[in-house]
């Protein structure tokens, strides 16, 4: 049999450490990266509920709503309703824009972006064929996006 001198197990007892090593850090960064998909998906539907509440507590915000939903003649929104409405939509366009982003960069899953393209679909198409409101609040490579995909 041949002698291991003390050098050389020192080396595979090095290079075996290194794998370990390696092994460990690939698992970390995959739990990490789950993590910072449950993290971003929770503060988007936070978000979107805060919005839902925002609503559901002022009566002005819930009229406008109606109005908007039910697209229906919107001579009676004046300008300053108009404005509301405007700032209303573009605070869940601005919540929908960071999911699209999230998505981009690959921290949303398509199951999780699927659920929040289709609302945001509804909502530009509903804008779109109602023209109730104007869209200059929201990032143009979303609006380019939910153009080519609604």
């Amino acid at each position: 049999m041949k002698n291991i001198n003390a050098g050389q197990l020192i080396g595979v007892v090095a290079n075996i450490g290194v794998i370990v090593g390696v092994v460990f850090l690939i698992l970390e960064l995959r739990q990490t990266n789950a993590i910072a998909r449950v993290d971003s998906y929770q503060q988007t539907m936070s978000e979107i509920a805060e919005w839902r509440t925002t609503i559901v507590t002022d009566p002005e915000l819930m009229r406008l709503l109606q109005l908007y939903i039910s697209e229906k003649d919107h001579d009676d929104l004046d300008d300053a309703g108009r404005l509301k409405l405007t700032m209303l939509m573009s605070n869940l366009f601005g919540t929908q824009e960071n999911a699209y982003f999230a998505y981009q960069y690959g921290i949303l899953s398509d199951s999780e972006w699927e659920r929040l393209e289709s609302a945001a679909c509804n909502h530009f198409l509903r804008i779109e064929r109602t023209g109730i409101i104007e869209m200059a609040f929201v990032n143009q490579a979303y609006l380019t996006h939910l153009q080519a995909v609604c």
